[in-house]
């Protein structure tokens, strides 16, 4: 298989090389990894919306949380697609058992080792919290047993499409995150097998992705449609349309298609006008579905998934291709540090709420019992128990197993 090199629209690097997309690392996209996280953790820090009334702004940014999924599902098939056409343009080839193990080395020693120590935390009831949504289950409850029962399914990445499907019972919330992970490996276990196609043809295989969305979009919206007309409650439609692989996938292809667009360099071949509309597009576009989603209806809400997917792409573009401008800014830089551990940061954010709200609730005499600040402390206090948790994770999961990859200096890895 041969592979095109088209780099050429790289910077170059000191030593007058190009920088390729195997070796290039993008701080801004690890402060977008920071950001979406902290749209996830905000929207499970669970208040209910009353208690914010007049504080119209901050509820509409709650309700947004969700929105951090679905950008992780974006950035994490950009960064994955850029890695494979790098590797493509180096070797002439994609070693696909390698890039199983690396997936295999990068997911399963954090997943096992997390759910390890909630499992062994369950049996003391310590984490149990009376009333607290994502609190862990008392043993020997309903909630333990189907924990208990289901959980090899989503250990072997498989108990998404059950659960989507109301076949099996959820696992506590702190567990029942995984789903997401189970959506992004069913779709890598097959992309390595069809990527030496995308990248023969990099503009039909661009329009066939499109095709793709189109399809997915489609898909969804009939689906939603039949559920409505047949009388399916807004919770089921939502299980469904949100954790069920095939309505998932135009987070992922747009993904695919905005490293596509990136290595293409067709971003660089605009004028600065061009590009200023763009950005100005992007923004707008950001902002309208961003206050759809608070005015509208409940059932119309699934069809704007497609829009924040498409708006989640095209801001990876653009902090792509301005990374050497945005990389400049400490801020920026010091996101990144964090950012880049963001699969830690989700795996463990669950264990930081409930710590949280323990926490803010033996600090209750001195918030007033005022709902609002009891929630932006606690949410505060989540944010910062997820930065050392997902620390900790990360030395004891994740950084033994690095000695088995590849020791070619790659910063990203998948």
């Amino acid at each position: 298989m041969g592979f095109e090199n088209n780099n050429r629209h790289l910077p170059l690097a000191k030593d007058g090389t190009r920088d390729e997309p195997l070796r290039r690392y993008y701080v801004s996209l690890d402060a977008l990894r920071l950001v979406l996280f902290g749209l996830i953790i905000l929207a499970h820090c669970y208040i209910d919306p009353p208690l914010l009334a007049g504080h119209d702004l901050l509820i509409a940014v709650y309700r947004l949380g969700w929105t951090g999924v679905q950008g992780f599902f974006v950035l994490s098939a950009f960064i994955i697609t850029t890695l494979l056409l790098g590797e493509g343009d180096r070797t002439g080839r994609i070693d696909r058992l390698d890039f199983y193990r690396r997936r295999f080395l990068k997911i399963m020693p954090p997943l096992i080792t997390v759910v390890i120590v909630y499992l062994v935390v369950i049996q003391t009831n310590w984490l149990h919290v009376d009333g607290l949504w994502n609190s862990l289950p008392l043993a020997g409850s309903k909630e333990h047993d189907d924990t208990l029962a289901n959980l090899p399914l989503f250990i072997g990445l498989i108990g998404n499409i059950p659960y989507a499907l109301g076949m099996i019972a959820p696992l506590t919330p702190a567990l029942l995150i995984i789903w997401t992970l189970c959506i992004e490996e069913q779709f890598y276990l097959i992309f390595p097998l069809v990527f030496g196609f995308l990248n023969k043809n990099k503009r039909w295989s661009m329009l066939a992705i499109l095709l793709a969305i189109l399809i997915n979009w489609l898909v969804r919206g009939a689906t939603i449609h039949y559920m409505q007309s047949s009388g399916f409650d807004n919770a089921t439609i939502w299980r469904i349309v949100y954790t069920f692989t095939p309505l998932q996938l135009d987070a992922i292809f747009f993904g695919i298609l905005a490293a596509l667009v990136h290595d293409a360099g067709i971003y660089r071949k605009f004028s600065s006008g061009a590009r200023v509309i763009l950005i100005l597009a992007v923004v707008a576009l950001t902002i309208m579905w961003a206050v759809s989603w608070n005015i509208v209806d409940e059932p119309i809400r699934y069809n704007l998934i497609g829009l924040v997917n498409l708006s989640f792409g095209l801001i990876v573009i653009l902090l792509a291709e301005h990374d050497e401008w945005i990389r400049k800014s400490a801020i920026v830089r010091g996101m990144s540090r964090h950012g880049r551990n963001g699969y830690c940061l989700y795996l463990t954010h669950h264990g930081a709420l409930i710590l949280a709200f323990m926490m803010t609730r033996a600090l209750q005499p001195f918030l007033a019992n005022e709902p609002l600040i009891s929630f932006l402390v606690r949410l505060v206090i989540a944010f910062l128990l997820s930065l050392i948790l997902a620390k900790g994770l990360y030395w004891i999961g994740e950084r033994p197993w690095q000695r088995f990859r590849k020791t070619r200096p790659v910063r990203y890895t998948v």
